[in-house]
């Protein structure tokens, strides 16, 4: 089982849910320049980080994994941001193959400015989630 596999069901879960891109570590292509030119709607960027961790049993210690993922939401507005992140808190049903969510823990967040990024301004918010998982 590899961390990439939570990856990418972490990202569907927030795609479908949303109805809005997704990234892995970096804007989808062409989405920031859609945005800033008023051609494309928000999107996400999800950022796997660091401060998970693993554990389990005396038998297997490796088997429960806690992952930390924080997504970008960008969009032209405070609004527009604010709608991505209620579409994903509280997280999306989740599934990963071979895998049961014990739990999704979110870490609030803020809506902000970027005004280095674009002109006009684009707003982001990044709100964070720890997800436990075990075999199923």
């Amino acid at each position: 089982m590899s961390f990439r596999v939570h990856d990418l069901a972490v990202i569907q879960a927030v795609s479908t849910a949303s109805g809005r891109e997704v990234g892995w570590a970096d804007a989808p292509k062409g989405a920031l320049e859609k945005l800033i030119q008023g051609t494309g709607n928000g999107y996400y960027i999800c950022d796997p980080t660091p401060g998970g961790s693993r554990d389990g049993t005396a038998k297997d210690p490796w088997v429960d994994w806690e992952l930390v993922y924080q997504f970008r939401c960008i969009d032209r507005g405070p609004e527009g941001v604010q709608w991505l992140v209620d579409k994903i808190d509280p997280f999306p049903t989740l599934t990963i193959p071979g895998r049961r969510v014990l739990w999704v823990r979110p870490q609030s967040s803020g809506v902000w400015p970027d005004e280095d990024t674009a002109n006009p301004t684009l707003y982001f918010s990044t709100p964070t989630f720890r997800i436990k998982t075990t075999p199923a």
